[in-house]
């Protein structure tokens, strides 16, 4: 749903499932809590995608309201500003 209607492709989306199901069977756990695969999900949507990186971060986050929800946008912008 994060990427519905974003330029994010089918087979983007597949080859980010799978390098996260790759990185959970090559660990020695065999139970993952949903909050660890939810900021691995977050971790590569913000790399594919900002605006479904800003959805499933504030469905997963559950942001409470507007002031945390700014805060996440502050945040990312200025690491991006950092990293440019």
């Amino acid at each position: 749903k994060a990427c519905d209607k974003r330029s994010v492709t089918k087979e983007q989306m597949e080859a980010l499932v799978n390098e996260i199901e790759g990185e959970l069977q090559n660990s020695l756990n065999t139970e993952f809590p949903s909050r660890q695969i939810g900021v691995m999900v977050m971790e590569r949507l913000k790399a594919l995608d900002e605006v479904a990186y800003i959805r499933f971060a504030s469905v997963h986050r559950e942001f409470r309201d507007l002031h945390t929800f700014m805060q996440a946008l502050e945040e990312m912008t200025k690491n991006k500003e950092e990293n440019t």
